[in-house]
């Protein structure tokens, strides 16, 4: 057998005992090692059906992660989440129809984070010299109001301590010609007629301070403001009571200007909820049409500077819309929202878990699991989407505590995780 043969013989493996024959400056080829079959890795959410939890994999609720932008934690809603994403973009109003808990106020919310940041403006009412019931307005760069009023300040106390002063001295040269001169009951009528006369001749040097109605921070986002409920007074901006008119002790007319939800929300986005109230004919006394007529000049003064989102249910909604010709053309975009079926649920119960710290055991997931399904097949009129799955939560925690309390020493775990128990009535 000739070395062919032989290398042949012991690369086949038919003669183990004998040492392999390797030629002079050859390097015996390494054997490759042997690939292990790759284990795929499970998770408890695999239990239960993929779309179910909308693709996500997860052990517990602290695997889940939450995005840092408002507009990606909302959740089943994804065209409503476009349509909001083009309205910030070209600053339109928006109409919301829907069911309550449908996450109408969380897009609001998000459309203000979605707005470009632009230079805030600070407002300040000043008193009037010439018709005191007529305060004079002033818009200043943002941050720079309070800068003011503090310069004001500032400047009114050390006027009223030099003049305390000068009061004080006056008095007191008074008093001592009055002693020596042996008329002390003259001197101390000068002195009350002097005080008098202060206290009702000069003016209130704190009294001339501006007020401060509207401050921003110079790098603030753009302002979110929720009108919902908002009488007119508290929409279009008032005029406080003053209970002393008269004698020195009144409140002077620019300190009492309140601004409205409207001023507040320049820059950014007003959102008004169930907006169909101020068109309600049930109060006479109620200036909702007044509001409304004023809410429209405003949104076509500043279009470019006020968003105004609206919401309520379909019904009152459409009447809302007929109420003033005027809105059917402000209000040119319409979202209707459906309600959350039970997989949206859970993943709302989940993320609510995630964002306070809780951990659900496999038999809590179970039953929530359940219990959602079941709340979305039994829904009613009063079905309340994601308001019902906050109330089922915050009595989970409830009750969670009422039951970690009566354990001697809980561990971190124990009183972070959600059981059955506790969600349960």
């Amino acid at each position: 057998m000739d070395d062919t043969d032989t290398t042949a013989g012991h690369a086949g493996g038919a003669d183990l005992g004998t040492a392999p024959v390797i030629s002079p400056g050859v390097q015996e080829p390494e054997t490759p090692a042997r690939a292990e079959p790759a284990v795929p890795k499970t998770y408890a959410s695999d239990s239960f059906d993929p779309e179910f939890f909308g693709g996500i994999q997860f052990n517990t609720t602290a695997d889940i992660a939450i995005p840092p932008s408002l507009i990606d934690q909302v959740i089943g809603q994804e065209h409503a989440v476009e349509v909001i994403k083009k309205a910030a973009t070209q600053r339109r109003h928006v109409m919301m129809i829907g069911s309550p808990g449908t996450g109408k106020s969380m897009l609001a919310k998000a459309m203000a984070e979605l707005l470009p940041k632009e230079e805030m403006q600070d407002i300040l009412t000043y008193p009037n010299a010439e018709d005191n019931n007529n305060p004079i307005i002033r818009v200043v760069p943002a941050g720079r109001g309070k800068e003011i009023v503090a310069a004001h300040r500032a400047e009114a106390r050390k006027r009223v301590s030099s003049r305390n002063t000068m009061l004080m001295v006056l008095i007191l040269g008074i008093l001592l010609f009055a002693f020596f001169s042996g008329q002390i009951l003259m001197g101390l009528f000068i002195v009350i007629i002097l005080l008098m006369a202060f206290r009702t001749m000069m003016p209130r040097d704190e009294a001339m301070v501006p007020k401060l109605i509207v401050s921003n921070k110079p790098d603030s986002k753009a302002p979110f403001v929720d009108a919902t409920g908002s009488h007119a007074g508290a929409l279009l901006g008032d005029v406080r009571h003053d209970p002393f008119q008269s004698g020195g002790l009144e409140t002077p007319a620019h300190d009492r200007v309140e601004a409205g939800a409207i001023h507040r929300a320049h820059k950014g986005v007003l959102f008004i909820d169930e907006a169909y109230a101020l068109a309600s004919q049930d109060n006479g006394n109620d200036f909702g049409h007044e509001a409304i007529e004023v809410l429209l000049k405003n949104m076509e003064d500043h279009r470019d500077d006020l968003i105004v989102i609206v919401a309520g249910y379909t019904g009152p909604m459409e009447k809302f819309i007929h109420a003033n010709p005027g809105l059917e053309s402000r209000f040119n975009k319409y979202f209707f929202f459906e309600d959350y079926n039970g997989g949206q649920l859970m993943e709302i119960f989940l993320s609510m878990c995630r964002k306070n710290g809780y951990q659900l055991s496999s038999q809590a997931e179970a039953w929530a699991r359940e219990d959602l399904r079941e709340l979305y097949e039994r829904r009613d009129e009063n079905f309340g989407n994601a308001r019902d799955v906050r109330n089922l939560f915050e009595k989970a925690v409830s009750r969670q505590a009422d039951r970690v309390a009566r354990l001697d020493s809980p561990t971190k775990e124990q009183l972070m995780q959600l059981l059955p128990q506790d969600l349960k009535e």
